[in-house]
């Protein structure tokens, strides 16, 4: 049967899983797709400088870029200047299009702008104009998702109608029936949130532990310790765990746990002489039998391999009791990682312990339910352990790719130096410091907006992030030399200045290459992690059926999976054999 004879309910289950160029290319074919294409491209727009990750191969390996149309600059040119009036240009194109043909109007379900309009957007006025136009034309729909406070205070949205609001500096908001979600953003006293309580589904507040707690104390919790405002139809929340666990369990007791189906939550950091906290707040929350998403993070430094470690258990007990009562079906857990990697106990012995963790414990746990597996900085962990991260770098992988990337990252290490805040001086770059902060950009390709939070990665497609080599997460770019480092002296002390400026050659060209060998390390892990690592071996016979990559008695359910960045879909041959596809890289 031919794809236009199709019920129309089947044509459009269809149509949604096709990229945003598939859907333009099928429009144009026949006029009877022209619509169903049109209601698919308009339904979430999202708007930002960088382009999304585009699979190499003609077949699609997966369906994550097929959720949002993007407007973004160019995807090979990187002037940032000349993206962002590609920017502008498309979005005027977008509101010539709705202005001529009102109707795709009522197409639109969600706009989200991401991006810093200082650090991404340039302060872009014309930007900004568009944006101002945008809005000014638009009337209902579920949801316009500025990321930037500074951004928003620049749109004024107060005559949409939406469904999800992000709350600033208002202190009331205008009850309209259809609110059902409030981002809390800038906001400290919102004086008639009692009015939307009982009706919102979700309630999404600052990762900020201060923040987070000032808002609910001041909105709902009641000053004579007696009816607080209850939460009785949110199905979605974000919980950020407080130190005085009298103020947790009063939280506590607002929500109707039985009907949550997304959780997110945020453990800070307690001094080594309290190891039972972690477990202690997981001990707290209440049967959650309809959970469907579940996101664990580190809210604070956990500054030891031991600390994570002890983390890391706590919150695989923790996933064990959980799975045996909820039908999970996406799990996503992020740490807090020193800036520049080198844990102080980063022995090699450790790092063999946390890769069991991951690698062998965490997909027995998981391995009964069908579940998306998201670790959005696992390999940024793994890079705190200097004496592996040698190996990975000096007898790691030889394929020809890697012998060029591979020795292009050793040379930014014989001529570059990293600033150390504790000594205020700068200092040798080891391989660890470089695979952190490569592990950091990388991460970068996903989402990072906390009031999206880490259980949206599926909603949006990843970012072709591009690192220029040198800017970094300890706020001082490394430093270029023109002589190795190992020539400047014998000692830390010894201060070396280039005479001249120095031309240096790494750039966001040469770091195009860069994920490709990175994945080849993380490949090796996700082997593991599927059991394949006895050689990918397959049964002689295709009847003869195997449950999983080696292990007869153990299968993995997992059909997807992120770390860092990097998008594995998983799934089984003939004969039951696992494999996997790296999506992009």
């Amino acid at each position: 049967m031919n794809l236009i004879d199709l019920p129309d309910s089947i044509k459009n289950n269809i149509i949604k899983y096709l990229p945003q160029q598939a859907l333009i290319n099928l429009s144009l074919t026949n006029y009877k797709f022209y619509k169903p294409c049109q209601r698919q491209l308009y339904k979430n727009i999202t708007i930002m400088v960088n382009p999304p990750l585009r699979c190499k191969l003609k077949r699609e390996l997966d369906f994550q870029d097929s959720t949002q149309t993007m407007i973004y600059g160019y995807e090979s040119f990187r002037n940032k200047q000349t993206n962002l009036s590609m920017v502008y240009a498309r979005i005027m194109i977008l509101i010539q299009s709705l202005t001529i043909n009102v109707e795709l109007m009522g197409y639109i379900q969600s706009i989200c702008v991401i991006g810093d309009l200082q650090k991404d957007f340039n302060d872009n006025d014309d930007i900004v104009t568009a944006l101002v136009k945008l809005v000014g034309i638009l009337q209902e729909l579920d949801r316009f998702y500025i990321s930037d406070y500074k951004l928003r205070q620049k749109l004024d949205l107060s005559k949409l109608r939406l469904k999800s609001w992000i709350v600033d500096d208002i202190t009331e908001l205008s009850n309209d029936p259809k609110i059902t979600e409030l981002l809390i953003g800038e906001n400290k006293v919102m004086k008639n949130f009692d009015e939307f309580a009982s009706k919102l589904t979700s309630l999404i507040l600052p990762d900020d532990a201060n923040k987070y707690w000032d808002w609910i104390s001041t909105n709902l919790f009641n000053s004579n310790n007696k009816n607080d405002l209850i939460l009785p139809n949110v199905t979605r929340f974000k919980f950020v765990f407080n130190f005085d666990m009298s103020l947790n369990a009063r939280l506590l007791k607002l929500i109707n746990w039985n009907q949550l189906k997304e959780l997110e939550l945020i453990f800070g950091y307690k001094d080594i002489n309290d190891d039972d906290y972690v477990i202690d707040c997981l001990n707290m929350i209440p049967s959650t039998p309809n959970l469907k998403k579940l996101s664990i993070i580190q809210g604070q430094l956990y500054p030891t391999h031991e600390q994570n470690e002890l983390f890391d258990l706590n919150i695989f007990t923790f996933l064990e009791h959980l799975l045996a009562i909820a039908d999970l079906k996406y799990l996503s857990i992020k740490h807090n990682v020193h800036p520049l990697g080198n844990l102080p106990d980063g022995m090699d012995g450790y790092y063999k312990r946390r890769w069991n963790l991951f690698m062998i414990v965490l997909p027995k746990i998981i391995n009964n339910h069908n579940i998306i597996l998201v670790l959005p900085n696992l390999f940024q962990t793994f890079a705190g352990y200097e004496q592996h991260m040698n190996t990975v770098l000096w007898i790691g992988c030889k394929c020809p790719h890697c012998k060029i990337y591979l020795e292009l990252i050793d040379e930014f290490l014989l001529y570059h130096k990293y600033y150390d805040k504790d000594s205020k001086r700068y200092k040798d770059l080891n391989v660890s410091h470089l695979f952190s902060e490569i592990g950091q950009q990388l991460n970068l390709r996903m989402i990072q907006d906390e009031l999206l939070t880490q259980m949206n990665h599926l909603s949006f497609p990843l970012i072709n992030h591009l690192w220029d080599f040198h800017s970094n997460t300890n706020n001082r770019p490394f430093k270029c030399y023109d002589i190795q480092t190992v020539d400047q002296g014998e000692y830390d002390d010894d201060n070396y200045d280039p005479k001249i400026p120095i031309r240096c050659l790494f750039n966001q060209q040469v770091y195009k290459g860069i994920p490709e060998s990175m994945s080849h390390y993380v490949n090796t892990l996700v082997t593991k992690l599927i059991n394949l690592d006895r050689g990918d071996a397959e049964a002689r016979d295709v009847n003869e059926f195997f449950n999983d990559g080696g292990d007869i008695e153990y299968k993995i359910n997992l059909k997807k999976l992120i770390i860092n960045g990097f998008n594995y879909i998983i799934d089984r041959e003939t004969n039951g054999t696992h494999f996997y596809e790296n999506v992009y890289d």
